[in-house]
């Protein structure tokens, strides 16, 4: 894919503070759920860093991005059994950028790519699916 999204200073540092104090420090001893509550905080941060505006988080089966009508808060829902940063970036990206596929993949494989370059180059595409190798 090309024209992947360019994070900015405050992207990565927020990602950088994320990765050494959950992710390389604790992220390997915990369960799904603190899994789930450490990506919360992740998108909590970059939010913050891009519109800053509200949003709700629900845990729930599947990864989605519901925009909502006027006055309601748009609603990240992510599965709880699974813990999925470049998934949770992505809906994310929905949140920041609107319903387009393309600039929500780019924004999360983006990101994921700064962030994460070991762990990028250990994907590969399944489908439109971005997913671990086998």
């Amino acid at each position: 894919m090309s024209g992947l999204y360019v994070p900015t200073q405050g992207e990565l540092n927020a990602l950088k503070y994320w990765k050494s104090n959950y992710f390389d420090s604790v992220w390997k001893g915990v369960g799904k759920d603190d899994r789930m509550g450490y990506i919360k905080r992740l998108i909590s941060d970059l939010n913050a860093e891009g519109r800053g505006t509200q949003y709700r988080w629900t845990n729930g089966s599947e990864y989605s991005y519901l925009h909502t009508h006027e006055g309601n808060a748009p609603v990240i829902s992510v599965d709880a059994g699974n813990p999925s940063i470049i998934s949770a970036l992505h809906e994310l990206g929905h949140h920041l950028f609107g319903s387009d596929e393309l600039d929500a993949c780019r924004y999360a494989i983006g990101l994921f790519k700064a962030g994460f370059p070991r762990a990028f180059e250990k994907l590969q595409w399944k489908g439109h699916l971005l997913v671990r190798a086998e």
